[in-house]
């Protein structure tokens, strides 16, 4: 997660660039990324055992890691098939490859811990966003084997100037500390089912096509679809227009929605009031761009 000239490929392509559904080419993100790191990065999608497997058939005696969201927010929310998680699993295990899970967004957003609890158990998790507890904090973790080989105890140099430092390692324990708390997710949840349901109700009452993917304490919301997406490009055919002038209708009257963002949410310091306060608002926002 984040901007990495070795994995920053294919966040958002153009479906014009980005190749066959199941043989992905990969897009870098940005301008200044070698063209030689293409040769190093395989995209797959998200929900394919078909794709997974021949990948892996093809070339996985050469591939290193797969990294994958569990939750890929990114994508407006995109939960993993029961199906996919097992192949990936059970297929990365019997080829000796790291399976490493960015929860950098997932990561304490559903539950305390891991966005699937114990469901896959991953070789390395990245963590990052809710754990610091709005302090900018990164984590990864691993299993011994793997993190024993960076520095001191193996060779693989990890330094930087911030690392564990002290006034985020703080933050973190502090948040850690309160999310432990009784009570705390049975109020995160209990926000998003009404804010869920309160938007679907609208939407169905507003005659708009339109799919609330809410997972935990963060949703997607696509305009044009009236079923759960199972990959990017489910998600790609979202009606941006409506999307953009239905943003500008909630600012307007005081909500926001992160307009570059695929993504929004709300965090524990929300109350039920002001659930209601911005359902009423997305309510006048979907009269307007209903017209």
């Amino acid at each position: 997660h984040g901007v990495n000239d070795t994995v920053g490929y294919s966040h958002w392509p153009k479906l014009e660039l980005a190749g066959p559904a199941d043989r992905p080419r990969p897009v870098p993100d940005s301008a200044g990324i070698p063209p030689a790191n293409n040769e190093l990065v395989t995209i797959l999608p998200f929900n394919d055992v078909a794709a997974l497997e021949r990948c892996l058939e093809e070339k996985g005696k050469e591939i290193a890691a797969l990294i994958m969201e569990p939750i890929n927010y990114d994508s407006c929310g995109l939960r993993p098939t029961p199906e996919f998680l097992q192949a990936v699993r059970e297929r990365t295990r019997e080829l000796g490859i790291v399976l490493i899970f960015d929860e950098v967004l997932s990561g304490f957003r559903v539950r305390l811990g891991a966005a699937l609890g114990d469901a896959v158990i991953p070789d390395m998790t990245v963590l990052g966003k809710a754990v610091g507890g709005g302090m900018p904090l990164s984590v990864f973790m691993g299993k011994r084997e793997i993190m024993e080989t960076c520095t001191p105890v193996g060779k693989a140099l990890h330094s930087g100037t911030y690392n564990a430092h002290l006034t985020l390692v703080i933050a973190a324990r502090a948040f850690l500390q309160v999310a432990s708390q009784p009570g705390f997710y049975e109020h995160l949840n209990a926000l998003g089912e009404r804010l869920y349901s309160g938007m679907r109700e609208i939407f169905a009452r507003r005659g708009i096509k339109a799919w609330v993917q809410g997972v935990g304490c963060r949703f997607g919301l696509l305009f044009g679809l009236d079923a759960e997406p199972r990959n990017y490009r489910d998600v790609a055919k979202q009606d941006l227009g409506k999307m953009a002038a239905f943003h500008l209708a909630c600012l307007k009257r005081g909500v926001y929605l992160h307009h570059l963002s695929p993504h929004h949410g709300y965090s524990y310091v929300h109350t039920m009031a002001d659930i209601d306060e911005t359902l009423n608002v997305m309510d006048e926002a979907a009269a307007e761009v209903k017209g």
